[in-house]
């Protein structure tokens, strides 16, 4: 169920708590725990980025968390932070990840300037951050409590300052999906003055999805979602359907209401999957044919394995030749951009052979032209070449 808000007078109301005779004896229950229809706010955005495919090998998450100090001037409650960290490892099971906090392994501190670096530098397709959060109707803005640049003091960060930082990434290096545990970061009341965090990651900033807290939300009741969150969507790929699994597992809590999905994804596939398992999810969600209309599967063929032998020494105007028959567009390569760990953009030019060019000299005065070859054939195994 994809829910659009566009009224002004509208906007500030707590949607995410809409009701329908759906319980037993028409009994009125909440929309937002319905697993066979997901709810999420659809968002319009207007960011011109354009996303790759989100396969699960590109799985990749920065995890940022702030705990402030005790006696802070803000009266922010200090955290369990080691055991926030590890709750957060231990739900993002193998999927890579690196950890911006003041205690344990880590990469940094929870800075704004750190979190943007780690963005900047890297390919993360997922953000996952632990903060305390908060609107203020005098000034319409929603704030995020970092750290500054000691890591010792609390640094509230606004949520326009955020957004204009984070827009200035490139397609390749914005994450496709953040899951912001902070209080207030998508309060409707912000709606109707500047915007809370959530839906302007999304409107302004043009991430796919994002999970965010209307209200004020219990560490425990965030850090109970996380996990069976992760689980779910690394399962099916469907990212609203997992947000609504995992409610399941807090059902009773107060602010069980709080966590909402804000998206531009029409179906909530945020993870591309396969065939047979968006069959299976779409039986889980409700969606089904009559026995005249549904279509047998067929049982998949084994592909065949193909060794891709990568030259010694790689012959540029060859590959440059061959490169420019079979990559007919400038989606396919970004994707090939995004295998190798490169920002289209920073291509300097939307024009397909000049692209193709600027790529193979970069790579090459890079030493990676093998690289190149290697996952080039992967995506194009009719390269002759």
């Amino acid at each position: 169920m994809l829910l659009v808000v566009e009224a002004e007078a509208l906007k500030g109301w707590q949607w995410e708590r809409l009701c329908a005779p759906i319980g037993v004896n028409n009994a009125w229950e909440p929309l937002r725990l319905e697993q066979a229809t997901p709810f999420s706010f659809h968002i319009k955005s207007s960011s011109p980025k354009r996303y790759p495919d989100l396969n699960k090998e590109h799985l990749r998450v920065l995890v940022v968390v702030a705990n402030p100090p005790m006696g802070n001037p803000y009266q922010l409650a200090h955290f369990d932070e080691k055991g926030s960290v590890a709750a957060i490892k231990r739900a993002l099971g193998g999927i890579p990840h690196t950890i911006l906090a003041n205690e344990g392994e880590r990469e940094g501190p929870p800075t704004l300037d750190m979190l943007m670096a780690h963005l900047t530098a890297n390919r993360y397709t997922l953000v996952h951050i632990v903060a305390h959060g908060s609107y203020s109707e005098r000034s319409g803005e929603t704030y995020l409590y970092l750290l500054d640049g000691t890591g010792k003091e609390v640094k509230p960060v606004k949520t326009t300052e955020l957004v204009q930082r984070w827009r200035t990434l490139p397609a390749a290096h914005s994450p496709q999906f953040a899951f912001l545990c902070t209080c207030e970061s998508a309060d409707p009341r912000a709606e109707t003055a500047l915007g809370g965090l959530g839906q302007r990651l999304v409107r302004e900033v043009g991430t796919p999805a994002v999970v965010a807290m209307t209200q004020k939300v219990t560490i425990d009741t965030a850090q109970a979602l996380t996990s069976p969150f992760y689980e779910r969507l690394v399962a099916h790929g469907q990212v609203d359907l997992a947000l609504v699994q995992a409610c399941n597992t807090v059902f009773n809590e107060d602010d069980v209401l709080v966590p909402a999905l804000y998206s531009r994804l029409e179906d909530g596939q945020l993870i591309k999957m396969g065939d047979e398992m968006a069959v299976a999810v779409a039986s889980t969600r409700g969606e089904r044919q009559s026995s005249s209309e549904r279509k047998p599967v067929a049982e998949p063929e084994p592909e065949e394995e193909v060794e891709i032998v990568v030259p010694d020494e790689v012959d540029t105007r060859e590959l440059f030749g061959e490169m420019a028959r079979v990559f007919l567009d400038n989606d396919e390569l970004k994707e090939l951009c995004f295998s190798l760990g490169v920002n289209f953009a920073d291509l300097g030019t939307e024009n397909r052979r000049a692209a193709i060019r600027e790529l193979i000299m970069r790579m090459q005065y890079d030493d990676r032209l093998p690289d190149l070859y290697y996952e080039a054939k992967s995506m194009k195994p009719n390269m002759k070449y």
